[in-house]
């Protein structure tokens, strides 16, 4: 058996002391309530709790490939984008230089628009680009 370090920490969820351990993604604390409490937090190279991801904040604006969804603005290593709420089922993602651009066309009503063309050809997309080169 490998003997389990307790570290300083207690468990957000339960109240808990949490222990070290080592995962595939390098080590990590989790609860010593294991399997009642499934609680962990990850940890940086010097071994110092991280802060958890913030949120998906809401922009009020309707997905254009599901129809249902909403578009969130969440966090990612490479800075925020615009992804939509239903995620994993629907996979739209925007960049989020667009939001104000999409807020203004949602109050013209033109947004969202019937179609995915329109919708690429309204977010100025690589592939409208591509298809309207074709098309002269």
């Amino acid at each position: 058996m490998i003997e389990e370090k307790v570290s300083e920490h207690k468990c957000p969820a339960c109240g808990k002391p949490m222990v070290h351990k080592s995962g595939r993604f390098g080590p990590f604390l989790g609860c010593s309530g294991y399997p009642d409490c499934k609680t962990t937090l990850k940890l940086d190279k010097q071994g110092n709790v991280l802060p958890p991801k913030p949120p998906p904040e809401a922009t009020g604006l309707k997905c254009y490939k599901c129809k249902e969804g909403e578009l969130v603005i969440r966090q990612s290593k490479k800075g925020p984008f615009m992804g939509c709420s239903r995620f994993p089922r629907c996979r739209t993602i925007v960049s989020v230089k667009q939001l104000d651009h999409l807020k203004q066309l949602q109050s013209a009503g033109q947004w969202p628009p019937e179609t995915l063309e329109q919708a690429e050809q309204l977010l100025g997309s690589k592939k409208a680009k591509e298809t309207a080169k074709a098309r002269k």
